[in-house]
């Protein structure tokens, strides 16, 4: 078992939200839990950064289906970066990838969030 590890860093009301390890029924709760906690804040976007995730079931799923709902209901947006192959078929086969912006490759949110804050502070 590869357990679940998140971090959190927030620039200009943007959070990124690192994801590693396996996101099943043990560990989906605390994932939801974690990322509620960051949408409670205010922030106006969280990039989930699925890069370092080994593992995800139906109920890795389902949470993001609960964090996304959450998002909307703050008034933020919830974005995944980072997908790994698995995740990303898991969401194509189950039709998934409609609900969320998935990007067309699996790079570093990390950059990403960078480029959007040096952007946002011109």
């Amino acid at each position: 078992m590869d357990p679940l590890r998140l971090s959190t860093r927030t620039v200009n009301g943007h959070a990124l939200v690192g994801v590693g390890g396996e996101i099943d029924l043990a560990t989906a709760p605390e994932l939801c839990a974690h990322v509620a906690g960051v949408l409670d804040t205010g922030v106006t976007r969280v990039t989930l950064d699925l890069g370092g995730v080994t593992f995800m079931d139906a109920s890795g799923l389902t949470a993001l289906l609960v964090l996304r709902r959450h998002a909307l209901g703050t008034g933020a947006t919830l974005h995944l970066a980072a997908l790994p192959r698995q995740v990303r078929l898991i969401l194509r086969v189950t039709g998934l990838d409609a609900c969320f912006a998935v990007p067309p490759q699996s790079g570093s949110a990390d950059g990403d969030l960078a480029r959007r804050s040096a952007v946002a502070d011109l």
